[in-house]
């Protein structure tokens, strides 16, 4: 996985990479002692401006219908802690500091929630951090779920999710990917693992930086840093490898649990 090459003068205009990012974890931390963290007031914001709907892009997958906003995709883990639908609140978000907005905002590339908050992020996570309404990714529906589809079809979703179970690929990677279709990408989570930096490598046509984020620490400077780096490298780089941590998350193997949000 490589850093896009920077633009010459009579290249056309290029769209921005695309940074998919998760929540809990990256921006609300969660695992260190509570006493760990600071506690932050919502700050007042000016009123964003509204940004028109977003088109589909033409490689991301056609049809599926994403979970209801407060419902955890069926593959979530339960390492997050549980979360109470946006209306009650969640207790985690005094952790969730403001700083990160306009470090989000100054990287050069468009950002797209990746994560089963849905559009509760931009409800209760944007306007906290003084971001616009973001894209949202949407999820493929679980076959339990989804639409009428033939026998086939169910068989065939469920048999792809068991293989991707065996080979340790997180539940977002696929959609991700084709969300992207060739265009540069950066995912920020803390689940990545080596199984979903080999499956992009092998699939992905584009460069792409999988950054995997301690989630006792959330984002910090030097991950900005590091996605600062990536984003206006001027010719191609090799991603870094091993992570900047090193504790892996415990095996995804077997059902996953639905217990939080991520």
């Amino acid at each position: 996985m490589t850093a896009p090459a920077a633009p010459r003068a009579s290249d056309p205009p290029r769209r921005l990479p695309l940074l998919f990012l998760d929540v809990d974890g990256p921006l609300i931390p969660f695992g260190a002692p509570p006493n760990t963290y600071p506690s932050y007031e919502p700050t007042p914001h000016p009123e964003p401006r509204p940004t028109p709907p977003s088109t589909p892009h033409p490689a991301a997958p056609s049809a599926p219908r994403p979970a209801p906003p407060s419902t955890p995709h069926p593959a979530a883990r339960s390492a997050a802690p549980a979360t109470p639908t946006a209306s009650e609140g969640h207790p985690l978000l005094p952790r969730l500091d403001p700083g990160h907005g306009p470090r989000l905002a100054a990287l050069p590339c468009t950002l797209i929630w990746a994560t089963t908050w849905m559009a509760d992020a931009n409800t209760c996570i944007a306007p906290r951090l003084g971001l616009p309404p973001l894209e949202v990714m949407a999820w493929p529906a679980p076959p339990a779920t989804a639409e009428p589809v033939t026998q086939a079809l169910h068989e065939a979703q469920e048999a792809q999710e068991a293989r991707d179970e065996r080979l340790g690929l997180h539940w977002k990677t696929r959609a991700l990917v084709a969300r992207a279709a060739a265009l540069p990408f950066i995912w920020v989570d803390d689940e990545i693992t080596d199984p979903d930096r080999a499956w992009v490598a092998a699939h992905h046509q584009g460069p792409a930086l999988l950054h995997r984020v301690d989630p006792r620490r959330g984002l910090t400077a030097a991950d900005y840093t590091a996605l600062a780096d990536w984003l206006r490298a001027p010719s191609p780089q090799p991603s870094p490898w091993p992570p900047h941590w090193t504790p892996d998350p415990p095996p995804r193997s077997g059902p996953r649990s639905t217990g939080g949000r991520r």
